[in-house]
């Protein structure tokens, strides 16, 4: 018959021992979650600086004077938006905003001439 002290130490290793194995796989799946997470729609800065081509000849296209007054009008922050279009890093969710605002195809804003400017209407 085992003694009781053999019992209580078989328990509590196997115990820790799943306690362990529940961490290690947590450790293991945050970190796969964090760098799938941390990647990021990356273009070059090439690419960053056309888009903020598109976007500031589009802007003054719509009869802004300033990029301080559409900022104003758009509910931006003025330095956020000069920091967009002078580094080329614009917020995803404003682009969608400002395309559907302007009827400006999100294709044409990212990659430029190949694809139309406008929209095509759609019937409701």
């Amino acid at each position: 018959m085992p003694k009781s002290w053999a019992i209580s130490f078989w328990v509590f290793f196997t115990f820790f021992n799943a306690l362990l194995s529940i961490s290690l796989f947590m450790i293991f799946f945050f970190i796969i979650k964090w760098y799938w997470m941390s990647r990021k729609f990356v273009l070059s800065q090439k690419q960053r600086e056309e888009i903020a081509l598109r976007l500031r000849e589009t802007i003054q296209e719509h009869g802004y004077e300033t990029f301080k007054a559409f900022s104003k009008e758009y509910g931006v922050p003025n330095p956020t938006f000069m920091h967009w279009i002078n580094e080329g890093k614009i917020n995803i969710a404003f682009l969608l905003q400002f395309c559907d605002d302007f009827n400006i195809d999100l294709r044409w804003l990212l990659a430029g001439p190949p694809y139309p400017k406008h929209k095509k209407p759609t019937v409701k």
